[in-house]
């Protein structure tokens, strides 16, 4: 995971609320749109508390796996992490709900407990509806994007592709077999001298993020760009431009910009 975390430079306090699960509270996060997952350390509080008091609701082992899971991606720190630990949650959640609908002797006590399951549910609806809407052009975007790819680039062309999403890679290694393709790690784990002797050799395009330019190996001349606001998902800030470049033989860079921080 070294090189994993080495790539998110997140100030302290954003570090912080990683690991206290602002990711699982539905905060727009990565691409700037609600996410399906909510606060799953209630579940993980109360089992822990319901089990040193009375009895484990899960197994110990079963329970210790289930947090050391949510600790991992909370400080993982992706969209997509938390989603890794929901089925876990729901376990929880249930075994718990069950044990209240249990401990509840009155008719009230288990009206709360319904309440509390109908609103938990229609927060979660509302969110699923939305994604599944999105979905049809979310398709019609990438499918446009990957038809694009494969008529304008050249017969055995070498391109190199960036690390971001939608990612055409498996398209293009499935029906356009000709090409060279080579993939990018996040642009701070870059090694710049194997870029660069890579770039001199071999490349003849690049495919990547508009932000991903700053670095003097990734221009050239652009050929066609696409942006992606995830079927309507994403904020302004969340939409992504990714870049179709050529690339520019013979040019001679200024080496102090190659350094490696």
């Amino acid at each position: 995971m070294k090189a994993h975390f080495s790539h998110k430079h997140y100030p302290f306090v954003d570090r912080l609320a990683f690991l206290l699960g602002s990711t699982a509270w539905g905060i727009q996060f990565y691409i700037g749109v609600p996410l399906n997952t909510i606060p799953w350390f209630i579940p993980i509080i109360m089992t822990a508390w319901v089990g040193l008091r009375e009895k484990w609701l899960l197994p110990k082992w079963l329970f210790v796996f289930a947090t050391v899971l949510y600790a991992t991606v909370m400080i993982g720190a992706e969209a997509w992490y938390p989603s890794l630990f929901v089925p876990f949650g729901y376990l929880m959640l249930a075994s718990f709900a069950n044990h209240l609908h249990q401990k509840s002797s009155t008719k009230f006590g288990r009206v709360i407990v319904a309440v509390a399951v109908l609103a938990w549910w229609s927060c979660q609806v509302w969110i699923v509806k939305r994604h599944l809407s999105a979905v049809p052009t979310v398709r019609e975007q990438v499918a446009n994007f990957v038809d694009d790819l494969e008529r304008l680039l050249p017969l055995r062309a070498t391109v190199l592709i960036g690390s971001f999403s939608p990612d055409p890679t498996f398209a293009l290694i499935k029906h356009r077999p000709d090409l060279r393709i080579y993939t990018l790690m996040p642009s701070q784990m870059l090694n710049v001298e194997a870029l660069r002797q890579l770039r001199s050799r071999h490349l003849t395009h690049i495919l990547v993020l508009e932000e991903a330019l700053v670095e003097p190996l990734l221009r050239g001349k652009e050929i066609k760009r696409w942006k992606f606001d995830f079927g309507g998902l994403a904020n302004r800030q969340g939409e992504k431009t990714i870049v179709l470049l050529t690339v520019e033989k013979g040019k001679r860079h200024n080496n102090n910009l190659l350094k490696d921080d």
